[in-house]
Formats: C-alpha cells, structure tokens, sequence
C-alpha cells in the first residue's frame, strides 16, 4: 500500500506550466527529497499534494483513499493523515512556543487541556525544544523555529509530513542537527517525509530516496545509494553536482571538527 499516489497533476498559471503530469508514489515510512532548481514548481507541487492548491486535473492518494482537492485555512488539517511545515515555519508570533504547538489541538477541539499538555510536552521533548516552551518565536533562533513547526505538525500525529525546503537559512551545525532530528522522528514514529529542495547535499545527510523535478514532471524515485545505476539524464546531472556536495560537506565537517 502507497502512502501517497499522485497521478497525472496538471496545473497552469497563465501561459506557464507548473505540473505537466506529474505523478509521483512513495512507500509508508520512506523519506524522499524532490529535487530541482529554484521556480521550478516543486513547492507548488507539495502544496498540490497538500490540498493548499488546487489542480486542474489529476488525483492524489493517501494510503490508498482519494483525497479531495481543498482550500483549508491554515488551522484545518492539511489533509487527513498530513502534516505540512512551511518555509518561513508560519509560527503564529504573538503566541508561546507551548501555545503555538497547542493551536490545532485547541481549534479542532482534540483534547482536553491535560491530553494537550502531554501530547505537547511529547513533541517537545522529541525535538528538543521543551526549554523554549515558554519562549516568543522571535525570541528563537531560525533553526529552533523550524523545529518548533515539525512540533506543531507532529502534534497532530500525522502519517505523512511534508516540508518545504527544512534545511533553507540553516548554519552548517543547525542543520547538522535538524536532520538528525528528522530521521530520528522518522526512525521511532514511522512517519513518511517528503520534502523539496533546492538542496544537494539534503539527500545524502538523510540517506534518502531522490527525485528530480524538472519541466512539470517528476523522476521515478531512487535510493541515494542506487541513483548511479539509474539511466536518466537529469539524474546523472544530478550525479554531478552531488559529487561536488559530497567534497563540500566532507570539508564542512572537518572544518567543524578542527
């Protein structure tokens, strides 16, 4: 059973196309990096997904159950079993770290306060932030934010998680630890991670499926470790760019340790 089936996505904006049918299926518990340069539409394309963004034509599955195209506002879930990080971490600025994760809960009226307090503390504590609980987010630093909004998403307990671009405006250390913490939450909660990504090195640091994004279509996706067997002309581009990450993050990683 796929934990998520898009098929045949088709999405213009004015002249321009975005999703040219695109279509895309990824296994329970899998983490993918959708790759491709900056305007692409790979963004459109999760938010698609999502049900932030409606498609002319096409379909999406999760676990197997079509899933209606929505326009929720930003309190709904994004779709049943999905959660969604956003790029700029969408943190409500007026409300607590606790409060901020607490939110959805609250609106959709899915616990009482004690049932919240222990479903908040639990995520909290899984993206070690429970020392910011009581913190404003611009009290935080960029890479707390984003771990505050996986929380706030993880709080709802989804199957799926979808993010866009988790490593953007992240320091070399930041994002060191922000990946561990998502293949940890990925290890121990069984959730599917998708993610697009401008990002070479992403795929490697998560040891990750891959799929490139190009021309309103999306690669059958492949294992890091397979990608070199694989004939397809925007992977071995891909190849060689992320030869030249791997040397990057090779000399990154010295560099911190000296």
């Amino acid at each position: 059973m796929a934990a998520l089936h898009a098929q045949n996505l088709e999405l213009s904006f004015g002249d321009k196309k975005i999703l040219d049918g695109a279509s895309l299926l990824v296994n329970p518990g899998e983490i993918l990096c959708i790759w491709g340069p900056s305007g692409e539409g790979k963004s459109t394309m999760l938010r698609v997904i999502a049900g932030l963004q409606k498609a002319s034509s096409g379909k999406v599955s999760i676990f197997e159950e079509d899933a209606e195209m929505l326009y929720p506002s930003a309190l709904d879930p994004v779709r049943g079993d999905m959660g969604f990080i956003f790029q700029n971490n969408a943190l409500i600025s007026n409300l607590r770290v606790f409060d901020n994760i607490a939110l959805p809960l609250r609106y959709h009226k899915l616990d009482d306060e004690e049932g919240i307090k222990q479903r908040v503390e639990s995520v909290l504590n899984l993206m070690l932030v429970n020392e910011y609980s009581q913190s404003y987010p611009h009290e935080l630093s960029l890479g707390i934010q984003r771990r505050v909004a996986i929380a706030r998403a993880l709080v709802l307990e989804p199957k799926i998680l979808l993010m866009d671009e988790p490593s953007a405006g992240l320091d070399f250390l930041s994002r060191l630890s922000l990946l561990a913490l998502i293949s940890n939450m990925n290890r121990l909660r069984k959730v599917t991670v998708i993610c697009v990504t401008h990002d070479l090195n992403l795929p490697l640091e998560l040891n990750a499926k891959v799929a490139v994004f190009t021309k309103g279509r999306v690669s059958e996706p492949v294992h890091i470790n397979d990608i070199d067997t694989v004939k397809n002309p925007f992977l071995e581009e891909l190849m060689i760019e992320m030869d030249v990450a791997k040397k990057r993050i090779q000399r990154l990683s010295q560099r911190a340790i000296s």
